[in-house]
């Protein structure tokens, strides 16, 4: 991440735009994951383009390796209570212009904190928790520690002073769910880095052309059974194989290709280093996402990069991020889902189409739009 870590009690800038704080809430020793992913894109998208900002990090979670002998609820729970402790202690005594907590599920931090020393922006990824609560996504509801935490949090979030959407559809949850003035509610899309691919990974290997699929996580709300079912259909009509990337299954999905019919032509292929992904998106003749809710989506903007044509869900901000330059239904559809894919698999003319269009789509999500984003966003916080 291309900006310094520095300790409380340095001097805020004097430069034109300010000094922004950066709070981080994920763990120093994790290589990989969205929200590392994201506090470094902020920081190389401010450096590069919004360079009026001087840019600091407060890491505020603890390494993860120091909790590893706890089992995992116990751990998640230390997590919390050791971010919040940090919170209270270095927060109040933090020099920036600005504050910008990275990840606004984390906002219960803010408990303890008394008094923050400068105008607040958290950056809103989505609203699951809330969703799932209320049963308007798929998913186990949380149990009453759990809503404990999501209440504490949506309340949190009035407490700051801006606020940063990934996209248009996380801004209207967070009007609707958060009570948020929408006026101060900012969307800045992230980006979409281009990575040279590696080499295919072995589960992608063979003559048959496949399909591509990607999740970071097994929740429901990713619908990886659906992609299962939707394959299996095209399975009947088209000679062809269904790759299962990212998270490594759970017993669920595991038991989804087993019942499928069509487990002989599923593979999975999990701890991919970014190449390796980018090799996959490059060489499926299409992904396939049929998600029930996101509040981004960066596979198929990734895919599209790589010049692979996506078959993705209407739900969440999807039709947002992909515009007219995939193919989209309604993650219950099968049917249309699979047709879609058959499309493709079929059409030669319509894939390279869609491939150049999607290109096209994903070269507008850059690190210069997002470094003027955000740069605007600090500004009119400051004004209010």
């Amino acid at each position: 991440m291309p900006t310094t870590s520095d300790p409380p009690g340095t001097p805020a800038s004097s430069s034109r735009g300010g000094r922004v704080l950066l709070l981080d809430t994920a763990a120093p020793d994790r290589p990989n994951g969205s929200m590392v992913r994201y506090a470094a894109m902020v920081g190389e998208a401010l450096a590069r383009h919004a360079p009026e900002w001087d840019v600091g990090r407060l890491a505020l979670a603890p390494p993860e390796a120091g909790l590893a002998r706890f089992p995992g609820r116990l751990r998640t729970l230390l997590r919390y209570l050791l971010i919040a402790r940090r919170a209270r202690r270095l927060l109040p005594r933090a020099r920036a212009d600005v504050l910008h907590l990275l990840d606004g599920s984390y906002a219960f931090v803010l408990d303890p904190v008394r008094r923050l020393p400068a105008p607040l922006v958290v950056t809103l990824h989505d609203f699951i928790p809330a969703l799932t609560r209320n049963g308007d996504v798929a998913g186990p509801r949380p149990g009453r520690a759990g809503v404990r935490v999501i209440r504490r949090a949506m309340a949190n979030l009035q407490r700051a002073d801006g606020w940063i959407a990934d996209s248009a559809s996380t801004r209207a949850d967070a009007v609707r769910l958060a009570g948020l003035d929408a006026r101060c509610v900012h969307v800045v899309h992230p980006a979409v880095a281009r990575v040279a691919p590696g080499r295919m990974p072995a589960a992608a290997s063979g003559r048959a052309p496949f399909i591509l699929h990607v999740a970071g996580n097994n929740t429901p709300y990713k619908n990886r059974a659906g992609a299962v079912a939707v394959f299996a259909r095209v399975r009947a009509g088209c000679e062809a194989r269904l790759v299962l990337a990212g998270a490594a299954p759970d017993a669920a999905l595991r038991a989804a290709v087993a019942g499928s019919g069509v487990a002989d032509a599923v593979a999975f292929a999990t701890d991919l280093a970014e190449p390796e992904l980018a090799a996959l998106y490059r060489d499926a003749a299409l992904l396939l996402f049929p998600s029930f809710y996101e509040g981004f989506g960066w596979p198929p903007l990734e895919a599209m990069m790589q010049g692979c044509p996506a078959v993705c869900s209407n739900a969440g901000s999807l039709p947002e991020i992909v515009g007219d330059a995939a193919l989209t239904a309604a993650p219950h559809d099968i049917e249309a889902l699979a047709g879609h894919c058959l499309r493709l698999l079929q059409e030669p003319d319509l894939r390279a189409r869609l491939a150049d269009a999607g290109r096209r789509r994903a070269g507008v999500f850059t690190l210069e739009a997002m470094g003027r984003g955000l740069g605007e966003a600090y500004g009119k916080t400051l004004k209010r």
